[in-house]
């Protein structure tokens, strides 16, 4: 084949036309314009303002299923609109381009493209917080015999991305972040218990401003009973398979849903169904922790199993102490003889969570025990209310612990998540130790103990300074925690010191705590602190008003020992309502049935 160097004139020769060769080579006309091939310059958009079909065409014989996916979600409408041929802003709800020129503006409503299994979702919500659902992308994995839906789908992602570590505080991460994950995978009723609760918290965290979005609290609500439903569901089946025995797996998956339905519950404010859970989830607690007693502390799971066994056994701990002046007074036989010893490690705390993984069980153990001793005394007389060897015991084990962690603390300082960690260990140390060497028998004894109330109440203010500084850097602001804080430790300030200013700070704390925590109700915890404080406090004032007719030693600020609350008892009668029977020492030495009172948070 021979080139000539004319433009005007063709390449091919009389031989080439008769035996053509592969390839033929034509010039262009000098005369003829160049012109550049237009091609979109983006490939997302509204469909109006792209070049659908213009896209495709040039490969369409290589993506016809891709092409007939995209005009079986885009209106046929849509394509003949969409070779305008001009760059889209891609503003929500409407383009700008569309907008200003009257046009009608769609997007897609969903694209499944042959190298995507999951399909891209756009959708359009009410005007919510940054972490709504709304506004993620659809990323999740549900088990292999749930059918997800989209909106599940979104809800669960909502739960892996962010409330899960919202969920897990300070010391629970690893449970509520990677093995709580690995459990729903593997049972319906975890994966949507997780979608419930992602769907309560989700709600917690709304404002409630305007209509809009008092549509979305409720939708979310409605949203989180349903899953809470098909979870319970699933729960009793998983129960009546495993009727002739349940193996590790089963206890763990088991356990674990009731976790969170009982988190689902304290969300929801219903306190009563909240215990149902936690008194259901005990036992199986119960039976799990004495087949892994021989199990030493560790961050690790066993190999055979999902969830480490001290992860879960703190966790658990935490909300049985929580809730045991709640409980029922007849109690079952298999709780009173479920009481073990725990024991502290030889191993040193190379973290916070290491000395709270053996903190939470120790201090536990000795709510329980102390609980049933008080249990038997009222059945047998003859047995003692507080045994000698019970509170002996435990001092000698929390000195163990007390030593290793005044190790951690001094090896090196302390920043951002560990120093909070090592704030709430401190705090909740300093009122273990007051349990363990207070006069059961003297209600001045608290006086006793002034200085560590006042460490206390210093401690849960540089917590809530902490706490007010990540919200200023714009981090998700928690609305409950399964993991321990200085709330409990505040409240018993307010309710065990009587004196005036540091009571009042503890109150003051209480009144600003913003989320909720375990199956403690932060404000019915605030409601009963003010009220107890209002009724020891109220002789002291009367006496200020009549000084000559003053009975007792009270004036405002000292209390009593007779006018001392010694007995606090009530009961649940509806959501976000209590009565209570204060008995102070008088009315026990005088028999006295005491004051009762209807409270509401």
């Amino acid at each position: 084949m021979s080139v000539s160097s004319s433009s005007h004139t063709e390449f091919d020769s009389q031989d080439q036309e008769s035996n053509p060769s592969p390839l033929t080579i034509r010039t262009v006309p000098a005369s003829v314009p160049r012109h550049r091939k237009w091609a979109p310059k983006v490939r997302t958009g509204c469909t109006t303002c792209r070049c659908v079909e213009a896209s495709l065409s040039i490969n369409a014989s290589k993506c016809q299923n891709w092409l007939k996916t995209i005009k079986a979600c885009i209106p046929v409408s849509n394509f003949a609109r969409s070779t305008r041929r001009v760059k889209c802003d891609e503003a929500k709800p409407q383009c700008t381009r569309c907008s200003s020129s009257g046009r009608p503006c769609n997007y897609p409503l969903r694209i499944k493209s042959s190298c995507s299994e999951q399909p891209l979702l756009f959708t359009q919500d009410v005007h919510i917080r940054p972490t709504s659902v709304s506004i993620q992308p659809i990323y999740a994995v549900s088990p292999a015999e749930t059918n997800s839906t989209d909106e599940e789908r979104r809800m669960f992602y909502f739960f892996r991305t962010e409330a899960a570590s919202q969920l897990a505080g300070v010391f629970d991460q690893r449970f509520c972040t990677m093995e709580l994950l690995q459990a729903s995978k593997l049972h319906p009723a975890v994966w949507h218990a997780c979608t419930a609760l992602a769907a309560m918290y989700q709600r917690e965290s709304l404002t409630h401003g305007s209509r809009k979005e008092g549509e979305a609290h409720q939708r979310h609500y409605v949203f989180a009973l349903r899953q809470y439903d098909v979870a319970l569901k699933n729960a009793v089946k998983m129960i009546a398979k495993s009727a002739h025995g349940a193996s590790s797996t089963d206890q763990e998956i088991l356990l674990t849903s009731c976790l969170l339905f009982t988190a689902i519950c304290c969300l929801q404010g219903d306190l009563r169904a909240a215990m149902v859970h936690l008194r259901n989830g005990q036992k199986i607690f119960y039976q799990w922790r004495h087949a892994n007693r021989t199990i030493q502390p560790t961050s690790q799971p066993p190999e055979n199993g999902l969830i480490s066994p001290p992860a879960l056994m703190a966790l658990m701990s935490r909300l049985c102490t929580q809730s045991i002046e709640l409980r029922d007074s007849h109690w079952a036989e298999w709780e009173l003889h479920s009481i073990g010893q725990a024991k502290v490690s030889q191993e040193p705390f190379r973290t916070p969570v290491d000395a709270y993984l053996e903190l939470e069980p120790i201090f536990n153990e000795f709510i329980e025990a102390r609980q049933k001793y008080r249990r038997l005394s009222a059945i047998h007389p003859r047995q003692p209310a507080h045994p000698l060897d019970l509170y002996r015991t435990h001092q000698a084990v929390l000195t163990a612990w007390q030593v290793k962690f005044s190790q951690l603390q001094s090896s090196r300082v302390f920043h951002d998540v560990d120093l909070e960690g090592m704030l709430v260990l401190e705090a909740r140390y300093l009122a273990f130790d007051i349990e363990l060497n207070k006069d059961p028998s003297s209600e001045l004894h608290w006086d006793m103990f002034q200085s560590k109330f006042e460490r206390i109440i210093a401690i849960a203010e540089q917590l809530c300074g902490l706490v007010r500084g990540s919200q200023m850097q714009t981090r998700p602001v928690r609305a409950f925690s399964f993991s321990s804080t200085a709330h409990e430790e505040v409240f018993r300030v307010a309710r065990y010191c009587r004196h005036y200013e540091t009571r009042h700070r503890a109150l003051d704390l209480l009144a600003s705590w913003s989320f909720k925590e375990g199956i403690c109700d932060t404000n019915f915890a605030r409601v009963l602190a003010e009220c107890m404080a209002e009724l020891e406090e109220a002789p002291g004032v009367a006496n200020r008003e009549q000084q000559s007719l003053a009975q007792c030693m009270c004036d405002g600020f000292f209390i009593c020992a007779d006018h001392r609350i010694s007995q606090v008892t009530g009961e649940l009668t509806g959501d976000g309502m209590a009565v209570m029977l204060f008995r102070t020492v008088g009315d026990v030495a005088q028999g006295s049935s005491g004051t009762i009172t209807q409270v509401a948070w």
